[in-house]
């Protein structure tokens, strides 16, 4: 089952997003963009940027035809289906990516197992927001939800970093542990230190 958060809870892990986002290395500092594919998101190469002097615009999420991406650059204009194109980086420098008809949140681009996040707001009235929690094994892999069954799963012959996800997790919730002195989420440092 997928991890879901309440409010309270959310606030301290978008205040330790805040924190990555902020000391993330600056290969993700360019500026807003399509990654067309899994490689560009590697190597933080975005197309379709906006550019001095020409009107730009970049829709996402449109009401009415939620599976395209639409960019106007100057007098052109792009759509994108969704599926075709890997995800986007927004004005404010977060990364997302565009799987199976939905959009995640990318929380730790420069790192190896990445960790998604999706938002719904479940009662539009008083601004109750659910998050869950999901994950890949690199960017060109399939998105899972985050459990600790399912990263084993998909580590089958690791027994290594096995044996160390059941040491330093008691449950799924821990698994969106970061750590600052590696500044890193946890996951991943345990990962470094299986393949050693």
């Amino acid at each position: 089952m997928p991890l879901i958060f309440t409010m309270k809870t959310r606030r301290y892990i978008i205040l330790g997003i805040i924190l990555i986002l902020s000391s993330t290395n600056s290969l993700f500092a360019q500026s807003t963009g399509l990654y067309l594919n899994s490689s560009d998101f590697d190597s933080a190469r975005t197309s379709f940027v906006k550019k001095e002097k020409l009107k730009y615009k970049f829709q996402v999420d449109n009401p009415f035809n939620g599976s395209y991406v639409k960019v106007v650059l100057g007098d052109s204009t792009f759509r994108f289906n969704k599926d075709s194109i890997f995800g986007y980086r927004d004005e404010n420098k977060i990364n997302y990516r565009f799987y199976h008809t939905k959009t995640y949140q990318i929380l730790n681009p420069t790192e190896e197992i990445l960790l998604y996040c999706i938002t719904t707001n479940v009662d539009p009235k008083s601004n109750h927001f659910e998050f869950t929690y999901f994950f890949s094994i690199n960017a060109s892999a399939s998105i899972s939800p985050l459990t600790k069954f399912n990263l084993k799963r998909a580590f089958p012959n690791d027994s290594n970093f096995h044996e160390l996800i059941d040491i330093y997790f008691n449950n799924d919730l821990d698994l969106l542990s970061y750590d600052s002195y590696y500044n890193k989420y946890k996951i991943n440092r345990l990962y470094q230190l299986a393949k050693k």
